[in-house]
């Protein structure tokens, strides 16, 4: 089975370019997902670029990247037999022009979660793309291993992550919130989940009007924290369960404070299993 996963958000103020931290976080959910690993994580994606960079093959003058492919077994799919899904997970963004610090010309529209919500519903089709990494794979695509993006994405059964910055407050998460309940609305016939990000510094205040909010659509909120990673590939997995059903898979997502708790053990246990083999290797108790 393939599923092909939107991960889409809105960020309402122009200081986004400069650095990810000002972002939604939707570089990192992607990111944490197809690299996992401790050092492999990279936690900051400007979205400033020269325009040879704009027009490069990671970029390829699209309004989207393509992070790649990722596989992950689901042991109760198909009643039980198990079933292998293979994730093809785009990023859709906006890139402003180092010169002018503008949205590029081609997608300024984009500017505006109407617009951003209707370009959504077309088929991401790209001739030449390639999967993106960091910020240098886009000018040192040679030095990665960067893959080719599928040709049949129209084929592909696709789902929708909509991304929340929790950790804003106040006047900047209503207005974050306001273009969410756009976007939503051009994609509510679509299959999607919402990715409650920043969890691990979010305000009590956003969270409880998120899910308010989204409990009222019927939405799902997972809560996340890429930085932590807390829950990232349960989102991924919830949204594989609600768009492939001829796979029958089956998956719940467990509350961040109980993620929190597993990763806790789990890396405590890792450490004194770390600890027990330095003391058998070196002849140490310290």
């Amino acid at each position: 089975f393939t599923c092909l996963v939107s991960v889409v958000g809105y960020s309402a103020h122009v200081e986004v370019f400069r650095s990810s931290t000002n972002g939604v976080g939707k570089s990192c959910l992607c990111c944490r997902f197809i690299h996992p690993g401790v050092d492999d994580f990279v936690p900051d994606h400007p979205s400033l670029l020269a325009l040879h960079e704009f027009e490069s093959g990671v970029v390829c003058t699209d309004s989207f990247l393509y992070w790649g492919p990722k596989e992950l077994e689901f042991p109760n799919g198909l009643k039980g037999k198990g079933a292998k899904v293979k994730f093809e997970v785009l990023e859709h963004t906006l890139f402003y022009q180092d010169e002018t610090s503008h949205v590029f010309k081609r997608y300024k529209s984009l500017a505006y979660p109407e617009n951003y919500a209707k370009q959504l519903l077309k088929p991401p089709h790209s001739s030449r793309k390639i999967s993106y990494y960091s910020r240098d794979t886009i000018g040192f695509p040679e030095r990665y291993k960067c893959l080719p993006y599928p040709t049949n994405v129209d084929r592909i059964p696709r789902g929708f992550i909509v991304v929340v910055d929790v950790s804003r407050y106040g006047q900047k998460f209503e207005e974050q919130l306001t273009a969410i309940e756009s976007i939503v609305y051009k994609i509510r016939n679509a299959t999607l989940v919402i990715a409650a990000t920043k969890r691990d510094q979010g305000s009590p205040d956003s969270l409880r009007r998120l899910t308010e909010w989204a409990n009222k659509h019927r939405i799902t909120v997972v809560e996340t924290s890429a930085k932590e990673n807390i829950n990232i590939e349960s989102v991924f997995r919830l949204i594989a369960s609600k768009v492939l059903k001829k796979a029958k898979i089956s998956q719940e997502c467990v509350d961040y404070s109980t993620a929190t708790g597993m990763l806790l053990y789990y890396t405590t246990n890792v450490k004194k299993q770390f600890k027990s083999y330095l003391n058998k290797q070196v002849g140490t108790s310290n």
